[in-house]
C-alpha cells in the first residue's frame, strides 16, 4: 500500500514510476537523479502536499546508490523489473537492494 505523500517514504514508493531508473543519465550527476524523482514526486497528480521537507530530500538522496546498483545489473542481465517492484510496493531500499543482488 503506498503511503500518503507528507510520509518520506512515498518519495521512495514513487521513485520507480520517474524514469530514472530507466536511463544512464545520471550516474554520474547525483543531483540530477534526486530532482528527477523530486519533480516527479511533487507533480504526482494525487500529491496535496506539494512542499518537499529535508526528509523528503533525504529519501530521494538514498535511492541513488540503488540507482548505481540497479543500472550496472541492467546491463549485464536480463530486465529486473522485479526489484522495482519491490521498492514500489515496500519502499525499503535494503530490501530492493536485497533483492537486485
Amino acid at each position: 500500500m503506498l503511503v500518503p505523500h507528507w510520509d518520506p517514504k512515498s518519495v521512495i514508493q514513487r521513485a520507480p514510476m520517474s524514469g530514472a531508473f530507466g536511463t544512464d543519465a545520471y550516474l554520474c550527476d547525483k543531483e540530477g537523479f534526486i530532482a528527477r524523482i523530486m519533480a516527479y514526486w511533487l507533480c504526482h497528480s494525487a500529491n496535496r502536499y506539494a512542499c518537499e521537507t529535508i526528509h523528503h530530500l533525504e529519501s530521494a538522496e538514498s535511492l541513488f546508490d540503488f540507482y548505481l546498483a540497479y543500472r550496472q545489473k541492467a546491463k549485464s542481465e536480463k530486465w529486473r523489473g522485479s526489484v522495482l517492484l519491490i521498492l514500489y510496493r515496500t519502499g525499503d531500499v535494503s530490501k530492493a537492494l536485497k533483492a537486485l543482488n
